[in-house]
């Protein structure tokens, strides 16, 4: 899993060479479970995270699942909870993984 890791790392910094511009990060406001957050809006992303904070302990279910940043560092997962979400426009639940808090 490490080496397919490095080489998705290695195709990201390439297609961010001198002739791309990075894009700048755009975030939504929005309620995750009544609270009132700032999510980044990342439309490459195959799944959404959250920290456990964000939840009941109730609401998460364990899922086994390996989970690596763009920087092939893992991320530990707790589960998966179904949360609502809210926008001005917009109001849906959706499926998240549930990531451990990580406290420097």
């Amino acid at each position: 899993m490490v080496h397919k890791c490095h080489i998705l790392s290695r195709l990201a910094k390439e297609s961010f060479g001198p002739t791309r511009k990075a894009r700048i990060p755009t975030y939504l406001m929005d309620k995750i479970n009544g609270r009132k957050l700032a999510c980044l809006l990342d439309t490459g992303s195959e799944v959404s995270v959250i920290p456990a904070s964000l939840v009941d302990s109730d609401q998460v279910r364990p899922k086994v699942r390996q989970l690596h940043a763009a920087n092939c560092t893992k991320i530990p997962i707790l589960g998966v909870a179904t949360v609502s979400f809210v926008t001005d426009m917009y109001q849906s639940t959706v499926d998240v993984l549930v990531r451990i808090e990580v406290h420097l």
